[in-house]
């Protein structure tokens, strides 16, 4: 069972946040918090894997609250909830360490799916998130052919699956492997330049200008 936790300062959108898990046999929101005080209180004494979080705080933005997170706790995934679409806020969240990122109009079937593709560790965007800030990730440059230092050519490819947002399964899928030689070829990707989590991956693929931020 996933434990998870809401954290948006609204009381309204927690309540109905809330009951799009009611029975769920796979996830239990098992607690909310309004403010960066309140939610370090809950990881000091409940066991996480989970943790959804509005971009919009009143006193820290999301995105600086999910950087200490994962600084204190990086073994939690976390997703980002926002009415924000722009380019900017989406690649703050990534490079704060986001796992995910939906927009607040999502449907009940995308945000459980998103919890089920973060938690295999890999990223999730949301269907409502435009295709230019999606291009933003996975458009990979064209007018020059970039090797990345030390991997081969399935390796490449992989890394700008991943940048499009491709789970490890859909990934298998399209290179014609099985889903554990998917899982392996992502964790020797990480392995070979040092990074531990996809969005890093991701973070790293943008500073080097394999694909485009």
């Amino acid at each position: 069972m996933i434990k998870a936790v809401h954290v948006d300062n609204l009381g309204f959108f927690r309540e109905g946040f809330k009951s799009l898990f009611a029975g769920d046999p796979h996830i239990e929101l098992i607690g909310e918090a309004a403010t960066s005080d309140q939610i370090f209180t809950i990881l000091n004494h409940q066991k996480l894997h989970l943790l959804f979080i509005d971009t919009e705080l009143p006193e820290i933005s999301g995105t600086s609250l999910t950087e200490k997170i994962k600084l204190s706790y990086p073994g939690i995934k976390i997703i980002m909830l926002s009415g924000d679409k722009s380019e900017y806020t989406i690649t703050a969240a990534l490079r704060a360490g986001a796992d995910g990122y939906l927009h607040k109009n999502t449907s009940k079937e995308e945000i459980k799916k998103a919890v089920s593709q973060v938690m295999e560790g890999d990223v999730f965007f949301g269907s409502s998130v435009t295709p230019a800030v999606l291009r933003s990730y996975a458009n990979i440059m064209r007018d020059k052919e970039h090797n990345i230092p030390g991997l081969n050519q399935q390796e490449i490819e992989m890394v700008k699956l991943l940048s499009r947002g491709n789970s490890t399964k859909e990934i298998s899928e399209k290179l014609s492997i099985n889903n554990k030689t998917a899982q392996r070829l992502k964790s020797n990707i990480l392995k070979k330049l040092n990074l531990k989590t996809v969005p890093e991956l991701i973070c790293f693929a943008i500073k080097h200008h394999y694909v485009y931020a």
